[in-house]
């Protein structure tokens, strides 16, 4: 299984801020944006891979936060308003990045009285036998505290190699790790300094007009094109290092149907 093309997206969009937890996650994001980020990633990966799949409860922690990091946050952060999904919503995004690629997933499922959400994220790579491999992660996150963070409280999930979903144990110290943190939301203000013009972007999921906000880092340099009307904002993330795109991340489909669990989380 080619689960370290999810990690050479991670050492990617980590670049920019994008917080990890463990250490594997600690160990990638030391290393970006480096000459030898592609063996470090596969090796990573290798590593993840081999152990997830013997259902080792701290590699699976790594694994699923760093692709929650990936599936939530653009370049590290996340823009007013881009985690406004209304129930069923979802979008897809095609990766690509150091010659690999893959498609991410997250929908909405459902949103309870008391604020707290039933998200999907859904991932999919090709393995090293040319098949495609599916990791499908249902989590149960808290309403958001006064600074917007979500804590994952319960989660489902269905890997390749397993025929049935299972529950994956959660910890309170689990829960307090296991975020999707406010702090990483960009202000106003920010958002708006970093605003550099306005572009026509096609994708497969159709042509939006978007903001295209921009900033750099030594010799990296990203973009995020947004649009207000799809879930989430984002339509394109781009990262350049000297001016070749090393990373990106595209929208390649939406809808508003995603309405039940794969996982019969609830």
């Amino acid at each position: 299984m080619k689960t370290k093309l999810l990690f050479l997206g991670l050492v990617a969009t980590m670049n920019l801020g994008c917080f990890g937890s463990g250490d594997v996650v600690g160990y990638a994001m030391n290393r970006t944006v480096d000459s030898a980020a592609d063996r470090v990633g596969e090796r990573i990966g290798d590593a993840v891979a081999a152990n997830m799949l013997a259902n080792n409860p701290q590699l699976f922690y790594a694994y699923s936060m760093s692709v929650f990091q990936m599936t939530f946050y653009q370049g590290g952060y996340y823009h007013y308003g881009s985690n406004d999904f209304e129930p069923g919503q979802w979008v897809r995004f095609a990766v690509t990045g150091y010659a690999e690629a893959n498609t991410t997933e997250r929908a909405l499922l459902k949103r309870n009285e008391d604020g707290s959400e039933w998200w999907r994220v859904e991932t999919r790579s090709t393995n090293d036998n040319g098949a495609e491999d599916v990791v499908i992660m249902e989590a149960l996150f808290t309403a958001p505290d006064e600074a917007g963070t979500r804590r994952v409280v319960r989660m489902r999930s269905l890997i390749p190699g397993n025929t049935e979903p299972s529950e994956v144990p959660i910890t309170e110290e689990d829960r307090d790790r296991w975020v999707v943190q406010g702090g990483q939301r960009l202000t106003k203000e920010s958002a708006e300094g970093m605003k550099v013009g306005t572009s026509e972007v096609t994708t497969p999921a159709g042509k939006f007009t978007c903001d295209q906000l921009q900033t750099q880092m030594g010799n990296v340099t990203a973009n995020w094109y947004v649009n207000e009307d799809v879930p989430g904002q984002f339509v394109r993330y781009t990262q350049d290092e000297d001016g070749t795109v090393r990373y990106s991340n595209e929208l390649v489909a939406m809808g508003t149907d995603a309405t039940t669990s794969k996982l019969g989380a609830f």
